[in-house]
């Protein structure tokens, strides 16, 4: 069985392959050195469901780039998307955020609290009665 190649070589010969285009001369056992997994590679592999146990483990670019070649992803592709989504994930969910709030200041309930609105989070109410709005989007 092949150990784990040490990440930050994973991550620069992926890197190398990827900008020389040199996947036409690699062979499949060749993918699992260029699978570095690091916390958010093996968070969003988690996941999805390619792999199972809660901590990175000894063989995980192994099952990675299998599942990968099972289902007809490019592992490398795969890597690079996978870091991506994870070490970006917050900045990601703040500008779909925003993208709703922008959404939401064009229609007529502009004005309502649209952050709190998005995050399910009520407004405070005067009297304790709701206003018009609040009734309309359901507070």
């Amino acid at each position: 069985m092949m150990t784990p190649f040490p990440k930050i070589a994973s991550l620069i010969l992926r890197d190398v392959v990827y900008i020389y285009e040199l996947e036409n001369i690699l062979e499949t056992k060749d993918y699992y050195y260029l699978q570095p997994v690091d916390t958010w590679v093996h968070q969003i592999s988690r996941h999805i469901g390619i792999v199972e146990k809660d901590e990175i483990y000894k063989n995980e670019s192994l099952d990675i780039v299998n599942k990968c070649h099972e289902f007809g992803v490019n592992p490398i592709h795969y890597n690079q998307g996978a870091w991506y989504i994870g070490a970006n994930s917050h900045k990601i969910i703040m500008s779909n955020i925003n993208s709703k709030e922008n959404e939401l200041a064009s229609n007529k309930y502009s004005g309502c609290g649209k952050p709190l609105a998005l995050l399910g989070i009520r407004k405070k109410r005067k009297n304790g009665i709701r206003s018009e709005k609040d009734r309309t989007l359901g507070f």
